[in-house]
């Protein structure tokens, strides 16, 4: 859940019809304090890197640095921002290929105003914004692949983590090795935390080393085992 307080929204998007008509959406929700406009991708990373925001809604098919590129840079900075693909797309690939990019939420155009309206409320209560189709696909993959568990509760890609995280290497440089976004290595390091009951990195680290002393590692994980170590209208502005 987001803390109580006012959010801000970022829309990016190269259609100036649906910015404004998003903006007079917005502007009817409560708990929003701002409204930042860009028209252009590239500017809209840059601005956002110095100053983030709560949320970002992001169209897929701009010129220039796309949606998709957008989702990855957001991704990398490592900031708190939900990221959601905001789209006339509802194909698979398209929706597989967003989540993959760090997309965090994905609302599709065509569905109506009070749709839309309830899915933004229900993000800025902190729950899943997932259009239908996004959903389907979603709850599809979890239901054709069951998660497996390993040693203190951890899921093979959790222990992955783990391990990595005991090399010393820098939260990017193991999003790389691992072939995932920062934003998701963050998802993936705060469930870790939470089942080892350990509230910060030092203390997982030393986790991991009762688990490799102890061999409590599954032999299927194929990880090898790395060395110890009140409500006004939101004002809105455009940028780009």
């Amino acid at each position: 859940m987001y803390p109580p307080q006012m959010l801000s929204i970022a829309l990016i998007d190269d259609d100036r019809l649906v910015l404004d008509s998003m903006n007079l959406l917005i502007g009817t929700l409560a708990s929003v304090a701002s409204v930042r406009l860009f028209a252009d991708g590239q500017k809209a990373v840059r601005a956002l890197a110095i100053d983030p925001v709560d949320i970002a809604l992001i169209d897929l098919s701009m010129p220039g640095l796309s949606g998709f590129d957008c989702l990855r840079r957001l991704a990398a900075d490592g900031s708190a921002t939900q990221r959601i693909a905001h789209t006339h797309a509802d194909d698979p690939g398209s929706i597989n290929r967003a989540l993959a990019a760090g997309a965090t939420g994905y609302l599709i155009k065509a569905q109506s105003q009070e749709e839309t309206a309830r899915s933004l409320r229900s993000l800025i209560a902190g729950r899943p914004a997932l259009s239908a189709p996004a959903l389907q696909e979603v709850l599809g993959k979890f239901r054709k692949r069951p998660v497996a568990v390993t040693a203190e509760g951890l899921t093979p890609m959790e222990f992955r983590v783990l391990a990595a995280l005991a090399t010393g290497d820098t939260l990017k440089t193991i999003a790389s090795q691992l072939c995932i976004t920062v934003g998701t290595l963050y998802v993936h390091n705060r469930n870790l935390r939470a089942k080892l009951g350990v509230k910060n990195r030092l203390r997982a680290v030393a986790r991991y080393d009762d688990l490799a002393e102890n061999k409590q590692t599954p032999s299927d994980h194929g990880t090898p085992m790395p060395p110890k170590g009140r409500r006004v209208a939101p004002t809105s502005r455009r940028e780009g």
